[in-house]
């Protein structure tokens, strides 16, 4: 029989913020949406969403670990995202106008591109690229 991860569940205060940062900062598919109450995606296979509680949910201070990057120290979830090139340096850019929050000032290679921030959940999301070293580094 073969497995497969299909849905992942996450909460946050801030929905229209959480929305924001993965709808329009990181574009990814939003497949679901309503008002104060949750937002979901579809990528690839998996499906993951952000519902709105009333509860104060504890945001993380500090970076998770993740065994791609040194520096996170707290032993929390994280994901990355990866992305082809081109989107990767859109990604980045929008990010950084809109200063989120950035393990690193500018992405940073470790075997490939790197670039964690932080959502507005508080979570450690590592934006990645698999391209070039060197031809993505001259125009960053």
């Amino acid at each position: 029989m073969k497995s497969s991860l299909r849905f992942i569940y996450f909460y946050c205060n801030e929905l229209n913020k959480v929305r924001t940062f993965y709808s329009e900062i990181i574009q990814l598919h939003e497949i679901y949406f309503e008002e104060d109450a949750s937002v979901a995606y579809q990528c690839d296979q998996l499906q993951f969403s952000f519902s709105q509680i009333t509860e104060n949910i504890p945001v993380y201070d500090g970076w998770a670990t993740q065994p791609g990057w040194q520096g996170g120290e707290l032993p929390v979830p994280s994901w990355s995202i990866e992305c082809e090139e081109r989107a990767f340096k859109k990604i980045v850019e929008r990010l950084q106008k809109v200063k989120v929050e950035s393990f690193y000032q500018q992405p940073v290679w470790v075997g490939y591109w790197s670039y964690p921030v932080k959502d507005p959940a508080g979570n450690t999301v590592e934006i990645t690229c698999p391209g070039d070293e060197e031809a993505l580094q001259l125009s960053i």
